[in-house]
């Protein structure tokens, strides 16, 4: 398995060192070679895309050496954009009040999707005012259940789960 923080840990002190910040990275495996993303940012403001190819050939020769992803893959460097992905708690806490996009691994109450106003966030868990769900799925009663001690329902359009639950979480952005 893929160790992201340990990637993080190599890669911040580089990326800080040419004036930006790692906002996170994420790894997606594929059949041939996977995809090594990483998120960088800029304090107030945006990120070129000359910054993008800087860091690349900054960390390309580090991770090869460093030999923290094992087998062949693709390096990607870019801004978080406007749809920011949220990998990490305190991402959660930098978007409180903010609309974003949760998709769960298993459904709750039916669902797995869900777009709404970030509540509260804390080390564990996310409370999300919901204002429109998608892909409305029906699954069994079972995994309702086995969930149910984890996650909840809260009052008035209100959803609690924990964040190891969130399989994917982004800013939503409406032009």
């Amino acid at each position: 398995m893929l160790a992201i923080n340990e990637i993080e840990q190599l890669l911040t002190p580089v990326i800080e060192d040419m004036g930006l910040s790692l906002w996170g990275c994420e790894y997606i495996p594929g059949k041939k070679s996977g995809v090594l993303r990483v998120y960088i940012d800029k304090l107030n403001q945006n990120v070129e895309i000359e910054d993008c190819a800087r860091v690349s050939r900054q960390i390309s020769a580090l991770l090869d050496v460093a030999q923290v992803v094992t087998g062949p893959y693709v390096l990607e460097v870019s801004s978080p954009g406007l749809e920011r992905p949220l990998l990490k708690q305190e991402h959660y806490q930098q978007s409180l009040g903010k609309e974003i996009k949760l998709r769960l691994y298993a459904p709750l109450h039916g669902q797995r999707n869900f777009i709404g106003r970030l509540i509260t966030a804390d080390k564990d868990r996310v409370c999300l005012h919901v204002i429109n769900t998608e892909d409305v799925e029906k699954e069994s009663i079972e995994k309702e259940k086995r969930l149910q001690t984890e996650q909840e329902k809260c009052a008035d359009g209100h959803i609690k789960c924990l964040i190891k639950d969130i399989k994917k979480a982004k800013w939503v952005f409406r032009f």
